[in-house]
């Protein structure tokens, strides 16, 4: 896949923020990441949410106590958000995996990443770079917590089949091990009935 396309996938979100922001803002992040948000630190930290789309989640990890660095690509739903989340200390930056460009090097800046409905639109050949990269940015001991998605996708935002098997693999050839792993519905509507399922993923790195 080239840039352009995968701009494409991102332009498609920008296009259809007005439509889907409302939506995504209203799911509680407790009621469908629990219990992998367990695996988060629990004493005040440094998280990169990444695809953070409107914010919903990183305002939630503010409210815990963390230090929330927000990274969205596209301009819709970083807009929404930054907005909305307007008296929130959330930095938010504009970028994309698996470049992540505005991080710089950023090495060993954060103690946990998340990524929620995000992998899926990483395409294959781009995630191994991607979890090198992730994983560079994270402390010894750090976290990855990220939801695969599995089933048809919207056609102006496609995805592309994710495993945790596969995140397992790549993330081991960098030094993550897999902590954690479930199986979960959807839990809005219209994808569950499209048969839309994810896995809740979570590799911690070596100390």
């Amino acid at each position: 896949m080239t840039a352009a396309e995968r701009d494409r996938i991102v332009n498609g979100y920008h296009q259809a923020a007005e439509k889907i922001a409302e939506r995504y803002d209203a799911i509680d992040p407790t009621h469908h990441a629990n219990p992998a948000f367990g695996c988060l630190p629990t004493d005040p930290s440094h998280v990169l949410d990444v695809g953070a789309g409107t914010g919903r989640v990183a305002a939630w990890l503010c409210a815990q106590g963390h230090r929330v660095t927000a990274i969205e690509p596209a301009d819709g739903l970083r807009t929404f958000g930054m907005a909305r989340r307007g008296g929130q200390p959330i930095r938010w930056l504009d970028g994309a995996l698996p470049e992540l460009t505005p991080l710089g090097n950023g090495n060993n800046a954060f103690d946990a990443v998340i990524m929620i409905g995000v992998w899926h639109h990483v395409p294959t050949d781009m995630r191994a770079s991607a979890i090198q990269r992730l994983g560079s940015l994270l402390v010894p001991g750090g976290r990855i917590l990220a939801s695969l998605r599995h089933g048809p996708t919207a056609p102006d935002r496609p995805g592309f089949p994710a495993s945790a098997d596969e995140m397992s693999d790549l993330a081991e050839r960098q030094g993550i091990r897999c902590i954690y792993r479930a199986e979960a519905p959807s839990i809005q509507p219209g994808n569950k009935k499209r048969g839309v399922t994810w896995t809740w993923w979570v590799g911690e790195t070596s100390t």
